[in-house]
């Protein structure tokens, strides 16, 4: 039920080295490592982090973003997603803009600012979430950590709590360790805590609403899915991951007419094997799909890799440096191929 991952050297050794490696080469050599099409990935996008998303790390300033669109259109050709399953050619490298979770700071900060400049995107959303009828399991966790981090007495309540549970590991740990299967510790820790989760969304919405989705749509974005409800497919049997995915594009496919019946893995595409894209395929239940391994081919035919862009605070230049990098790395030992078994 609850784990802390470890940390692997790659992480801890190889991408920071990466990165200062990066800063000291020219970017224009780097980019001829590969041509792959360029996918960043986002979830919000804001001034300041909203509570979903505070203590979870996927949140990226409104200033970063602006600077990460300067440097991207000065490097790469923005395509719509059409144009992306094509396989359209274009004079430079390929980009689409994609973003997870369809978070209400899609609407209210990334649409203007992508509008403005005519990039096109795609946003992908768990049909549980649309209009805020739900929260992800990691976002209460989130919602907790600052109830507590904020309140004495609410510090003191939880602690007695975890005693109560005998959990020893830290609480912010702890929170941050739940997993999708044991997602319901989350609901008997907010009880404690007195945190209406409902009630939270109602005040301050998390996510898009269904008639801000179809405004998106009508500007010539694209909406895609993302699972029911953000499990991790590693965790699933291959059914409920079936059930999961073309559950959450039929319900994009009622609500929307998207150009593509397009999925995203939420968290990550790692459990997923050959059996469950090939039955997908022999469902003809989806048209293209997105992981987020970085930038890598993929065995599954119309299966791409996006590169996360906030996870952490370096610029596009740096984490796209890394990547060619790495990309660089891997290619005399065959390993950009990301294999299905």
């Amino acid at each position: 039920m609850f784990s802390v991952q470890p940390i692997s050297v790659k992480e801890t050794i190889l991408f920071p080295a990466l990165f200062g490696l990066g800063r000291l080469l020219p970017f224009g050599w780097l980019k001829k490592a590969s041509a792959l099409p360029v996918l960043p990935l986002y979830h919000a996008v804001s001034e300041r982090p909203s509570p979903y998303v505070e203590h979870v790390g996927v949140w990226r300033s409104t200033q970063q973003f602006k600077a990460d669109l300067d440097f991207l259109l000065k490097h790469y050709e923005p395509v719509g997603l059409e144009d992306l399953l094509a396989g359209r050619k274009t004079k430079r490298p390929p980009l689409h803009l994609t973003f997870d979770d369809g978070l209400a700071e899609c609407y209210t900060t990334v649409f203007p600012l992508l509008k403005a400049r005519g990039i096109p995107a795609t946003f992908f959303v768990n049909s549980a979430f649309v209009d805020n009828k739900s929260l992800f399991f990691r976002f209460k966790a989130s919602l907790i950590i600052g109830k507590v981090q904020a309140d004495p007495k609410a510090m003191q309540v939880f602690r007695a709590w975890l005693q109560k549970q005998k959990i020893s590991t830290g609480w912010q740990e702890f929170l941050l360790s739940v997993r999708y299967g044991g997602r319901t510790v989350l609901e008997e820790a907010a009880r404690e805590l007195d945190i209406d989760f409902a009630g939270c969304l109602k005040q301050r919405p998390c996510y898009m609403s269904m008639d801000e989705l179809q405004q998106l749509e009508k500007a010539g974005f694209t909406i895609g899915a993302h699972s029911i409800d953000h499990p991790r497919y590693d965790a699933l049997p291959l059914d409920e991951q079936i059930r999961q995915t073309v559950e959450s594009l039929d319900f994009v496919s009622r609500h929307f007419h998207p150009p593509a019946r397009t999925f995203a893995f939420p968290f990550t595409d790692f459990g997923a094997g050959r059996n469950f894209f090939d039955e997908l395929e022999q469902k003809a239940a989806c048209s293209l799909s997105f992981g987020c391994a970085g930038l890598k081919r993929d065995a599954a035919p119309k299966h791409l890799q996006r590169i996360p862009f906030d996870e952490n605070q370096f610029t596009a230049r740096s984490n796209l440096s890394k990547e060619y990098l790495y990309f660089l790395l891997k290619a005399p030992l065959g390993r950009n191929v990301l294999r299905r078994n």
